[in-house]
């Protein structure tokens, strides 16, 4: 392999005229060059035998930042490149591509001319470690010190051809070109921003590729891989299966291996007469036959195959679970001491890419193989039907922000989604990191979000978070999206050998599925580590998979791509994006060539996949690539067939006779379906059809043989048909053709539904001879269809003539007949002597009722789009029409039997007339009630209804979507202290996680309100994030919505900052966590070693006048109390329920009813009241009631004031404890008044209150049925640098008594100190009594007093007493 060309001297600059820089909020730096050769990357200018010419440009390309180590770096991002350098290098992206040289050439690069530009002072990253899929955390860089301490340019050739190569016996090279070169000693880049290139093809034969080893089922690899793949000459494969009849020919295209048991070659059979029907020519061999059960042997015999056969395999079933048993397994080679590997065979020219395509079928026994062939075959000839099996594929991933996974998954969901306009059923959970504006933090994310987001083919959106739904996912979710029905899922994250990482899907879930009906099951790509170890000591997952069946009917899996031990990351992807694009070609348009449909084969998606990957930014990353080469292997027949829309019937005609002799046979069948004739098993010609007539040629026939037409296309049911061959003599009359007279109904050509229509029918005579009096009569066998006029005649018929009769038959079509139903119709001609049967096809046209789609408009609500718990909801779903007859006057009914859920819109709801692919919406009001649980599915059902009897029922789900989940596993630092507006919440640690939601502050857009996060075990690494959800999308982190505090001083105790609700934010209430983590930078969701979670709400908007309830009373029994209350005297529809509180503290959230029964309450006196709870937010409680529960006879009651500024501190608290009672604490929730109830004995008090230091007074004497009174002086907590204040005037003691209490017409008041005034007020403040007095003694008269709660006031020499008073 010769380089010829000279490149720019390095020292030297080309100045261009055309470069546009821009330069981001980000620092990164994008250079545009407009004036550019042609696209970005590799193009193919022209191709011929002796060369081609390529062009390589650059449009743009940007340079970003990318911090490693402190040290600020750049890397750079261009399109269509997804994988980095090598480890360690310069990070310099790179494009390679195949190119297929002639037999015997050797290829030469020769630059033609190019173009350079030089950058001064850039300092380029080195590329990261290509972690495993089991690694966590960011990449790792570390410079390769060799390169970036050598003052040369790196790569030394940026323009390379490989080393001549293989492709199933087509010799190619790559080209590989890096257009980028870095000294970083120098720090100068040399950008190569357009090259011509010639690659010369010296010598050779000029012949492209080994006819021999070419096969039409490997040819859409090769026209992918090789860019001037048009160069390879065009195969005549029917001419290869008329040689087998001419001369003996060795090989076969599919070989079907299997042990020497004979359990096995009944199954083997049915595969190899069904591939031999369909025109694949198969055979089956047997261990004993291949001459043994070692790596060595087989790969010799399958070598041979491929290098000596007339017919080398272009496929190998080993269809054994692996083993050394030769009688019951297949063994399979180790792969470098890593992972059993199957590749090891399919690689025959020793470039570790599949030269033949392998598949297993890991069968243990007669069941397993059973339950295996029967899944394939019986899901091909009857494939499923409903048409959501086919638009709701699954995709599942486990997010991991420095992981591509989430990117991998949602290409090829959002390719379903965008451009096949399915459903995608996305089930996904949380490994790692946090859903936001960034797809992923690892090297070149932008590059591939380019490529397949908003400015590339719009697959995924610009940022994950506008998707939501990335938390969650259950195993349960795939379960039931499985038995729901799906063609497809795809799974990317992490594996074991017994299932997935995330969701935790496992081997045991799969025994929960029930997808046992209509051969409705799934095909998996399970794109993770180790689920396809087929060399486990014990079932893995794929092989439970695939072997599983739901009351002895198939279910689980149809096949499954999974891999043999743990994988790398980012290629992988890559991998599983070339796979793709092999079944799907329109998933990367520009790759390959341009071809609208193939047949989805997984088996060879895998092989292309990997050839994919192997000139993805060649030379790089080899090693790498090389471990995916050989551990993904497809479980499942090496041609089985994954339908991926509704199965349609095929258009086909052709002679239902054949007459001896003839070497040709016609047949008409759509474009791209393949063609096989066959004669008891023997295929004797196949064809690809061109969309019209195609003539096969065959060797002659004799009778009375039948020759079987079996035609496949992707997509399309099995079309099979038996011509019998028949001698040339006399005429024979059959069916040609037809035209539908339905002019009576919608006059559209079509038999639709609940038509009455005639035929226009055109009968042929195929014989050597004339027919005369030629009588039809056509009959049917078909529910849907009934003959009002079966009857015609044709008179005489010439050889090769047609008679056509207008309407020669009648027939009436049901209501109910299934969209593109075909009802086959027998036509029997006679001339009186002879009879002659032939049949016609007609399909049968309906509309397809389907749910598609609703939506959420909740203006009335918090405007998120979401039903959530407690809104009333305007639910518009979207009906469409999927059937192929247009549906009249379309209604829709919505009903619910879900506890949380009510529809209001009972009347049927109008859609209209829906044509042909048409869709329409309608409104229904829907309500959710205010305890609907987060994370519940609500289930709700659509019923349509049409004219004619047209009728479709859907089940639709809401989820109501909660908040991640974020954990701590271990107790030590936490959050002590939120200060932040009105909100002052102290607490201690609270095992990791608080939900402190009932706690509120309100924010002014576009206002920053501070906020100070107190630690409560300080470490100086210690780091806070708060998030805000200002969109109410249920996922924080998006952009706008993450706040980084500042550790003040550094030691980890504070942390401060400013939270600034965006300017016009609409008013509601917002979801805020704070999190605090050790050493690495927080994220909003799943767990975490160190640090503490805690939940808040933000308001936005004027506090509304939220009335609480009214009315609080209370029964006791026992140590149980029965708390009843009424509700708010003004309230509006957006009261959701109703919290209850013990003692300060909730104890019930969300009661919807006007009662609550508290039980187990403990001895002593309680306090309990309830608020009432909005979708604005929580009023204040009610006025309280106390209840005392057990035997108490004495009490200590006192007010809690401000020590410095006498005001009543209402959050205060007081508890009285001794050995013998225990504790009783009460919290004073008005007035800053309290009272404990409690037996005689000696107490010690402690009074406490957020912000305050506490007091704590011991040897508290009460006598029994005395009263102690006792009131607390709280100082403001210690500042820093202030000692704490202490002193006796922090407690002062009063002995007042009040009894009794309850009272009725009179009540006593006696203290230990001279009383100077006494006033009474009632629970609305209004003053009922208000006397001056001198005395230590007073009797009141209080009949007059209305029942109900009174204040008692009492001024004294020292301060003012306060007593609740109850009046009955």
């Amino acid at each position: 392999m010769r380089l010829i060309t000279k490149l720019a001297n390095p020292g030297k600059l080309v100045l261009l005229a055309f470069l546009v820089l821009t330069v981001t909020a980000l620092q990164s730096q994008t250079y545009q060059y407009n004036d550019a050769w042609g696209q970005t990357g590799i193009t193919l200018k022209s191709e011929a035998s002796n060369g081609v010419n390529i062009n390589f440009s650059i449009n743009e390309f940007t340079l970003v930042d990318n911090e490693i180590d402190g040290v600020p770096m750049k890397d750079i991002e261009i399109a269509n490149v997804f994988l980095p350098n090598n480890e360690g290098a310069p990070n310099l992206p790179g494009f390679s591509r195949y190119i297929a040289i002639p037999q015997g050439s050797n290829a030469v690069l020769r630059i033609k001319n190019y173009r350079v530009e030089s950058m001064q002072n850039v300092e380029i990253a080195p590329a990261p470690r290509i972690p495993l899929d089991t690694e966590k955390g960011p990449l790792k860089y570390k410079k390769n010190g060799q390169i970036y301490a050598e003052n040369a340019f790196y790569p030394a050739q940026p323009f390379l051809l490989s080393e001549p190569t293989k492709l199933r016996g087509v010799d190619a090279v790559m080209i590989g070109i890096t257009p980028f070169q870095y000294n970083p000693v120098t720090k100068e880049l040399l950008v190569y921003r357009d090259i011509d290139v010639d690659v010369v093809f010296e010598g050779g034969n000029g012949h492209f590729g080994e006819d021999r080893l070419r096969s039409r089922w490997f040819d859409p690899i090769l026209e992918d891989a090789l860019i001037n793949s048009a160069s390879l000459p065009e195969i005549d494969y029917n001419a290869r299966i008329q040689q087998l009849h001419n001369s003996d020919l060795t090989g076969y295209e599919y070989l079907i291996v299997v042990p020497n048991s004979t359990v096995w070659t009944p199954y083997a059979q049915q595969i190899k007469d069904w591939r031999n029907k369909q025109g694949i020519y198969s055979e089956i061999v047997t261990l004993a036959q291949i001459g043994g059960n070692t790596p060595a042997i087989l790969e010799t015999y399958f070598n041979n195959a491929y290098n000596n056969w007339d017919i080398p395999p272009v496929a190998v079933l080993l269809m054994a679970d692996y083993g050394t048993d030769a009688n019951t397994t297949i063994t399979s080679p180790i792969w470098d001491n890593y992972c059993v590997s199957d590749n090891i065979f399919a690689d025959v020219d020793a470039n570790d890419m599949p030269d033949i395509i392998f598949a297993r079928m890991t069968a243990q026994n007669a069941t397993h193989l059973q339950t295996m062939v029967s899944k394939m075959l019986n899901y091909e000839d009857n494939p499923p039907t409903d048409f959501n099996f086919y638009h709701k594929p699954i995709t599942a991933l486990g997010w991991q922000t420095e992981r591509w996974f989430q990117i991998c998954s949602e290409t090829v969901g959002g390719f379903w989604r965008e451009e096949q306009g399915k459903e995608p059923v996305r089930i996904n959970a949380i490994y790692s990191g946090t859903p936001g504006s960034t797809w992923s933090t690892a090297t070149n994310t932008s590059t591939v979000v380019n490529y397949f987001g908003p400015n590339g083919l719009g697959y995924i959106p610009a940022a994950p978070s506008s998707l939501g739904g990335w938390s969650g996912g259950t195993p349960q979710m795939v379960v039931n999206a499985i038995n729901d029905g799906a063609f497809a899922l795809q799974h990317r994250d992490h594996g074991a050998e017994t299932g997935w990482g995330e969701p935790a899907f496992q081997s045991s879930h799969i025994s929960s599925l029930t997808n046992n009906q209509n051969n409705e099951l799934v095909f998996v790509f399970s794109i993770n580590c180790l689920t396809g170890k087929y060399n486990y000591g014990s079932e893995c997952f794929a092989e439970k998979f695939h072997r599983y069946t739901y009351n002895g009917l198939n279910a689980g899996a149809l096949g499954l791509i999974a891999a043999s031990e743990v994988s790398y990351s980012f290629v992988n992807d890559t991998y599983v994006w070339g796979m793709l694009d092999n079944m799907e070609p329109n998933f990367m348009p520009a790759y390959g060539m341009p071809v609208e449909e193939r047949g989805f084969l997984p088996a060879f998606g895998n092989a292309s996949g990997k050839y994919f990957l192997q000139q993805s930014s060649w030379p790089y990353n080899t090693d790498n690539k090389e471990v995916t080469y050989n551990l993904f292997h497809h479980h499942g027949g090496a041609f089985m067939q994954v339908y991926t829309e509704v199965p349609q019937n095929m258009a086909v005609t052709h002679n239902p006779i054949l007459y001896s002799g003839s070497t040709s046979f016609s047949v008409n069948a759509p474009a791209g379906a393949f063609i096989a004739l066959s004669v008891n098993g023997v295929i004797i010609g196949v064809a690809e059809s061109t969309g019209g007539v195609n003539n096969i040629t065959i060797p002659a026939q004799q009778p009375p043989a039948q020759v079987l037409v079996t035609v496949t296309k992707q997509n399309y049911f099995r079309y099979e048909s038996l011509v019998d061959v028949i001698p040339p003599s006399g005429p024979y009359v059959v069916g040609d053709s037809y035209v539908i007279n339905d002019a009576a109904g919608n006059n559209n050509g079509m038999m639709d539904y609940g038509e009455n229509i005639m035929l226009h029918m055109t009968m042929k005579n195929v014989g050597v001879a004339q027919a005369t009096n030629v009588n039809v009569t056509m009959t049917e066998n078909d529910p849907y269809v009934t003959i009002t006029d079966g009857t015609a005649s044709f008179g005489n018929i010439a050889p090769n003539g047609t008679v056509t009769v207008n309407n020669a038959f009648a027939l009436t079509c049901a209501q109910n007949i299934p969209d593109n139903h075909t009802v086959t119709f027998m036509l029997s001609a006679t001339n009186g002597t002879a009879v002659w049967e032939s049949y016609i096809s007609i399909s049968g046209h309906a509309p397809a009722l389907v749910f598609e789609n609703y939506t959420i408009n909740d203006p009335g609500g918090n405007g998120n789009g979401f039903l959530d718990p407690g809104e009333t909801v305007t639910m518009v779903i979207t009906a469409g029409n999927n059937g192929s007859a247009s549906a009249y006057s379309v209604t829709g009914v919505l009903t619910e039997s879900d506890p949380y859920i009510t529809v209001s819109t009972t009347q049927p709801q109008t859609y209209g007339n829906l044509a042909p692919s048409a869709t329409a919406s309608a409104n229904y009001t829907v309500s959710a009630a205010a305890n609907t649980p987060f994370g519940y599915t609500a289930t709700l059902t659509i019923n349509f209804t049409a004219n004619f009897g047209i009728t479709q029922q859907d089940v639709i789900e809401i989820v109501f979507a909660d908040y991640c989940e974020a954990s701590t596993s271990v107790e030590d630092e936490y959050i002590a202290n939120v200060n932040f507006g009105s909100i002052n919440n102290s607490s201690g640690w609270q095992g990791g996680v608080a939900n402190y939601t009932n706690m509120t502050t309100t924010l002014v857009p576009g206002v920053a309100q501070p906020i100070t996060i107190t630690n409560g075990n300080a470490w100086a690494s210690d780091i806070v994030y708060c998030w805000v959800d200002w969109n109410l999308n249920k996922t924080l982190g998006d952009a706008g919505e993450t706040y980084m505090l500042t550790n003040v001083g550094g030691q980890g105790q504070t942390f401060t900052g400013n939270i600034t609700a965006p300017a016009g934010q609409n008013s509601g209430q917002f979801r805020m966590r704070i999190r605090m983590t050790y050493s690495s930078a927080p994220t909003p969701c799943g767990s975490a070693t160190y640090g503490e979670v805690e939940d808040y709400t933000v308001v936005i908007g004027q506090p509304a006048n939220l009335q609480p309830p009214q009315n609080v009373a209370a029964t006791v029994n026992g140590t149980s109390v029965t708390l009843s209350w009424q509700a708010p005297a003004t309230y509006s529809d957006a009261l959701l329920g109703y919290n209850v509180y013990r003692d300060g503290q909730m104890i019930a959230g969300m009661v919807t009813g006007l009662s609550y029964t508290s039980t187990n309450n403990v001895t002593g006196s309680h306090w309990f009241s309830t608020s009432a709870v909005y979708s604005e937010g929580e009023s204040d409680i009610a006025i309280p009631v106390q209840v005392n529960i057990g035997s108490l006879t004495g009490k200590i009651q006192g007010f809690i004031r401000d020590a410095i500024t006498n005001q009543t501190i209402a959050t205060g608290w007081v508890s009285a404890m001794n050995s013998e009672f225990g504790a009783v604490t009460y919290n004073t929730p008005f007035g800053g008044h309290y009272t404990l109830y409690l037996p005689g004995g000696t107490y010690t008090v402690v009074c406490d209150a957020d912000g305050y230091q506490p007091v704590t007074q011991t040897g508290v004497v009460v006598a029994n049925g005395g009263v102690k009174t006792i009131h607390f002086y709280l100082y403001p907590d210690v500042l820093e640098g202030q000692e704490a204040l202490t002193g006796i005037d922090q407690v002062v003691f009063e002995e007042l008594s009040i009894y009794p209490n309850p009272a009725k017409d009179e009540v006593n008041i006696s203290l230990n100190s001279q009383m100077n005034n006494v006033k009474i007020t009632n629970n609305i403040g209004q003053v009922m009594y208000n006397q001056p007095v001198d005395a230590q003694f007073v009797n009141m008269n209080t009949s007059r007093f209305q029942s109900g709660i009174y204040f008692i006031e009492i001024q004294t020499g020292s301060g003012i007493l306060t007593e609740k008073l109850v009046i009955e």
